[in-house]
C-alpha cells in the first residue's frame, strides 16, 4: 500500500503510472493485440497529462515570479530533443535503405518534418493515420509535433493572463481555462465533421485536450477539497477501460469520440491524491518505471513494429511479443542511457550554451538524415534495374478513377452518371469493392470492350461487411441498392463482381450478402483474397536484384493469405462463381511478380496498370468453369 498519497511525490508517481497506461495502450494497439481496439486513445491520455503537468509548472513558477521563457523552452528542448534526434537518425539509416527515396520520397520528408516538430502538418496532407499501415516508421511523431506546438504557445497565454492580472481571482482563471476547453471541444467536433484528417493531426482541434488537463491542474491549485476524488478515480478508471476495449478506428474521432477518454483522464488526475486501489496500482514501481521510460518507449516502438512488418506477419503472437518486449527494453535503455545521461550532461554545460546545445543536436540529426539519403541514393543509382522497379511505384494512378468512381471520403465526390449507368446494348457488370476493385476496372474495360463495366469503389468498402464501413461506403451502398439492385424501372440484369482486400471477418457477412443476392436472382462473381507481401514489391525486386537472391519475394509472401483463400473458396464456391486470385497468379509456392522487367505490383498488394492487365489476361485464358466474362 502507498502511504499518504497526498504528498507531491506520490502524486507524481500516480501520474507516472498513468503515463505507463497511456504508452502501453498505444504499444499494444500498434502491435496488433486484438482485444485493445481503442489503444490509440493513449495519445489523448498523454495530451491531458501534458496539459496538467505543464500548467502545474507554469502556475507554480509564474505565481512565485521565478518563471523564465528561456529556461522553460530550454528545459523542454533538453527533455525532448536528444532521444528524438538519436531515434530519427537511426531510423533514417535503416529505413532509407529498406525504403529508398527513389521508391518513396515521402519517408525522407517525414523524417525532416519530425526533426523540427512539424510532422503533424506534413501527415495531415499525406497520410491517413488508420489506413496507412506500417509504411512510415515516423508516423507516430505527429503527436510529438502537437505537443511541441502546445509547449511553444501555451506558456504565452498563461503568462499573459497572470502577469496582466486579467483574471486576478483564482476561480476566474479556472473559468477562463474551462471556457477555452469547452469552446475548443465544440470546435473539434465541428472540424471533425468537416475534415477528419485535419481534426486528427492539427494542433488547434486538439488544444482542448491539453487545456482539459490544465483545468484539473488549476482546480488542484485552487480547490484542494477532494470529497468526491475517490469516486472520480474509480469512475475515470472504468470509463478509460471501456473506451480502450470498445472504441474502434471507425468511430467518429477525434471530435465527439475524444470526449470520454479525455474526461476519464481528467477524473483519474483529479483523484490522484487519494489512497485507493487504483492509485496504488498506478504508483506501483513497475508502472512508474514504464511511465518514466514512456517517452522513449513511444519513440522506439513504432520503428520497431514497422521494421518487423517488412519481414514477418505482425499478427503472429510471437512477433507481437517480440515487438512489445523489444520496445519496452529499448525504451528503458534509451531512457537510462540518453534521457537521463543528457539531463546530467546539461548541468555540466556553461549557462550561456545550455539553451543552444539541443539545437546542435537537431542540426547533427538533419546532417545524418541528409547523409543517409545521399548514401542510399548513391547505392541505388548504381542499379538501373532497381530504378525500373521503383518507377512502378510512382506510376500515375488515374486508372483507379480516383475522385470520380473511387471515393476516399465523401459520396459527393462520386460521379454516378459516369460510373453507375447501365448500357442496354451490352452485358453489364458492376465491380464493387475497395481499392483492389478500383485497381482492375480499367484493365477489364480494355480487355472486354463489348461489355459494360460499372465501378462502385471506395476506401474500406468490402462488400457485405457493412458493420466495418465508413459513412461514405454506407452512402455508396445505398446508391447501388437504389440504382442497380432494386431499380425503380426494369433494366437489363447486372452481374456483380466483388473484390477487395478481404479479411477473415469479411467472410461471414460476405456469404450472407451473396446468399441474399442469389435469392434475388442476381448473378455474383467473387474474386478471392489477392496475394500480399510484407514489403512493397518494387522494393522487394530491387533488393532481390541487388543481393542476387531470386527467392526474396517468395520468402516475403504472406502465407496467411493462402489460408484465407482456402476458407473463402470452401464457403463461397457452392454459392457463386468464385475465382481464386492466388491460384491464378501463383504456381504452387511461386507467384508471378514481374514481367518483361516490370513489377506487376506498385506496393504490397495493388497492381500496376501492367499488372492489372496481366491479371485480366490470365482471367481470360484460364478457362475456369463458371467464369463467364469472356463468353
Amino acid at each position: 500500500m502507498v502511504s499518504n498519497v497526498n504528498t507531491a511525490t506520490t502524486k507524481n508517481l500516480v501520474i507516472q503510472g498513468l503515463r505507463s497506461v497511456a504508452v502501453l495502450s498505444v504499444l499494444l494497439f500498434h502491435a496488433g493485440v486484438p482485444w485493445l481496439k481503442g489503444g490509440f486513445l493513449g495519445v489523448d491520455v498523454f495530451f491531458v497529462i501534458s496539459g496538467y503537468v505543464i500548467t502545474s509548472l507554469l502556475h507554480r513558477e509564474i505565481t512565485s515570479k521565478t518563471f523564465s521563457f528561456a529556461s522553460f523552452y530550454e528545459k523542454r528542448a533538453w527533455r525532448l530533443l536528444p532521444v528524438l534526434m538519436v531515434c530519427l537518425a537511426i531510423t533514417a539509416l535503416i529505413f532509407l535503405f529498406l525504403t529508398p527515396t527513389p521508391f518513396d520520397n515521402n519517408l525522407g520528408k517525414s523524417i525532416f518534418y519530425a526533426s523540427f516538430g512539424l510532422s503533424n502538418f506534413h501527415f495531415a496532407q499525406a497520410l491517413d493515420y488508420f489506413a496507412s499501415g506500417t509504411q512510415n516508421p515516423v508516423l507516430h511523431t505527429w503527436s510529438l509535433g502537437v505537443e511541441e506546438q502546445f509547449y511553444l504557445l501555451f506558456p504565452l497565454l498563461m503568462f499573459g493572463v497572470y502577469r496582466t492580472q486579467l483574471l486576478a481571482a483564482a476561480h476566474r482563471n479556472l473559468i477562463f481555462i474551462g471556457a477555452i476547453t469547452v469552446l475548443g471541444m465544440v470546435y473539434a467536433i465541428v472540424e471533425t465533421q468537416r475534415d477528419q484528417m485535419a481534426a486528427f493531426y492539427y494542433p488547434w482541434p486538439r488544444a482542448w485536450e491539453f487545456t482539459a488537463g490544465a483545468f484539473v491542474a488549476l482546480w488542484h491549485s485552487n480547490n484542494i477539497k477532494n470529497v468526491h476524488a475517490n469516486t472520480a478515480t474509480y469512475l475515470g478508471a472504468a470509463l478509460l477501460t471501456v473506451t480502450f476495449l470498445t472504441y474502434t478506428e471507425h468511430m467518429i474521432f477525434p471530435g465527439l469520440g475524444a470526449i470520454l477518454p479525455v474526461v476519464a483522464t481528467m477524473l483519474l488526475i483529479y483523484g490522484s491524491k487519494q489512497n485507493n486501489l487504483i492509485n496504488n496500482l498506478l504508483s506501483h514501481k513497475t508502472n512508474v518505471l514504464i511511465g518514466n521510460s514512456s517517452y522513449s518507449i513511444y519513440l522506439w516502438h513504432w520503428p520497431i513494429i514497422c521494421f518487423a512488418a517488412n519481414f514477418f506477419n505482425i499478427k503472429n503472437l510471437y512477433i507481437q511479443l517480440f515487438t512489445i518486449l523489444s520496445s519496452l527494453a529499448l525504451g528503458y535503455l534509451s531512457w537510462r542511457l540518453i534521457e537521463q545521461r543528457y539531463v546530467t550532461f546539461r548541468f555540466g554545460i556553461k549557462s550561456g550554451w545550455k539553451g543552444f546545445t539541443p539545437f546542435v543536436l537537431m542540426a547533427f540529426s538533419a546532417l545524418t538524415i541528409s547523409a543517409s539519403i545521399f548514401i542510399t541514393n548513391a547505392i541505388w543509382n548504381t542499379q538501373p534495374t532497381a530504378k525500373t522497379y521503383f518507377e512502378a511505384s510512382l506510376e500515375d494512378t488515374d486508372f483507379y478513377q480516383p475522385g470520380t468512381c473511387f471515393i476516399t471520403n465523401k459520396l459527393i465526390d462520386y460521379d454516378a452518371d459516369k460510373c453507375l449507368t447501365i448500357d442496354q446494348s451490352k452485358a453489364n457488370y458492376l465491380v464493387m469493392g475497395d481499392s483492389m476493385a478500383a485497381n482492375i476496372v480499367t484493365a477489364l474495360k480494355d480487355h472486354y470492350p463489348n461489355k459494360n463495366f460499372m465501378q462502385a469503389t471506395a476506401v474500406e468498402f468490402r462488400p457485405g461487411n457493412h458493420a466495418a464501413w465508413p459513412q461514405h461506403a454506407k452512402d455508396l451502398a445505398e446508391l447501388i441498392n437504389e440504382r442497380i439492385i432494386n431499380p425503380h424501372v426494369p433494366t437489363k440484369p447486372v452481374t456483380l463482381v466483388l473484390t477487395a482486400r478481404w479479411r477473415a471477418e469479411d467472410l461471414l457477412p460476405l456469404t450472407h450478402f451473396v446468399q441474399k443476392m442469389k435469392n434475388k436472382q442476381v448473378s455474383v462473381i467473387v474474386f478471392g483474397p489477392p496475394p500480399e507481401y510484407y514489403a512493397a514489391m518494387p522494393v522487394i525486386l530491387a533488393h532481390s536484384n541487388l543481393l542476387g537472391v531470386a527467392s526474396v519475394a517468395q520468402r516475403l509472401f504472406k502465407d496467411e493469405r493462402r489460408i484465407l483463400d482456402e476458407r473463402f473458396h470452401t464457403a463461397l464456391s457452392p454459392l457463386v462463381n468464385y475465382i481464386s486470385v492466388i491460384e491464378l497468379l501463383c504456381k504452387g509456392k511461386i507467384c508471378q511478380t514481374e514481367q518483361n522487367g516490370q513489377s506487376l505490383y506498385s506496393d504490397k498488394l495493388h497492381y500496376t496498370l501492367a499488372g492489372s492487365r496481366y491479371f485480366v489476361k490470365l482471367l481470360d485464358e484460364s478457362g475456369r468453369p463458371g467464369f463467364n466474362l469472356a463468353h
